[in-house]
């Protein structure tokens, strides 16, 4: 169990924390540490642009900051049984900058800024070559697996959406081929459409109708929802079973005629208007 802390000390809303905390917990998982204690302080320019000046001695805005508290023996610290690495600052300002800069987006540059800071903290530098190649390889590792759970993660949540919309139309499907009033009221749908053509509805009197139709099918619906309930619960013959399933296709049929009032409503005067207009009338 770690202990992962990031801490947002600017006046921009950051909403890739999580994801921040998540390239660390790799991190920690590929290096196989266990009981780490760190934190991740997100900044402005100006404020590491002081850190820098006041602990490096380089005037000017840098993108990340490490304070490791292990870079000697001395300084060890081991807090409740948790080793504690010591403090990453991360310039936002400067991330997004650099994001733009290389071309990739500001959770790509700011997860890998977090994970150049965490190399920093375990001591890794890039001074040689060869200490360069040695940390780049490391990271690269870490952010690999990174992108590639973020892209799993995308794949899943598509695959959760298509299964949600199958699964959707996999239930409207049985519902139709076991309720014959579900087919009555799309027949009826279907005329009405047709009928609101030739007379010309205006778009409010369309908005209406559209309503109407989506409330009826989906009241029938949530009528066949509750029968199926019952059935599953109160498998055998009840007089109370018996009420329910009454009580919610009175609901469907009470929501039908009122549907029809409204329809007539606005249907029955333009006929007349028409019909008058032929001379029928």
């Amino acid at each position: 169990m770690n202990r992962i802390e990031v801490f947002n000390e600017t006046n921009d809303e950051i909403k890739e924390i999580e994801q921040i905390k998540e390239v660390l917990r790799i991190a920690l998982s590929v290096e196989e540490l266990d009981h780490i204690e760190m934190n991740v302080i997100l900044v402005d320019d100006e404020k590491i642009h002081d850190i820098n000046k006041r602990y490096r001695k380089i005037d000017r805005p840098t993108d990340v900051i490490s304070f490791a508290l292990e870079d000697d023996e001395t300084s060890k610290i081991d807090v409740y049984d948790y080793r504690v690495l010591g403090d990453i600052y991360i310039s936002v300002e400067t991330a997004r900058r650099q994001a733009v800069d290389y071309g990739h987006s500001f959770l790509r540059e700011i997860t890998f800024l977090t994970v150049h800071g965490f190399y920093h903290l375990l001591g890794y530098d890039h001074q040689t070559p060869k200490e360069e190649e040695e940390m780049i390889k490391k990271q690269n590792v870490v952010m690999h697996r990174f992108e590639r759970k973020k892209v799993y993660k995308k794949a899943l949540d598509r695959k959760r959406l298509r299964d949600s919309f199958s699964h959707a139309f996999d239930g409207l499907i049985d519902a139709y081929h076991s309720e014959g009033n579900l087919v009555v009221h799309s027949l009826v749908a279907l005329l009405v459409i047709v009928c609101g053509l030739v007379i010309g509805l205006s778009n409010y009197e369309w908005i209406i109708c559209l309503m109407l139709f989506g409330l009826v099918i989906t009241a029938e619906l949530l009528n066949t929802t509750f029968e199926h309930m019952v059935d599953l619960a109160c498998p055998e013959i009840n007089p109370l079973a018996k009420k329910v399933k009454d009580t919610a296709a009175a609901s469907v049929l009470v929501f039908a005629f009122v549907s029809a009032i409204i329809g007539l409503m606005i249907f029955v005067p333009k006929i007349i208007i028409i019909l008058k207009a032929k001379g029928v009338l």
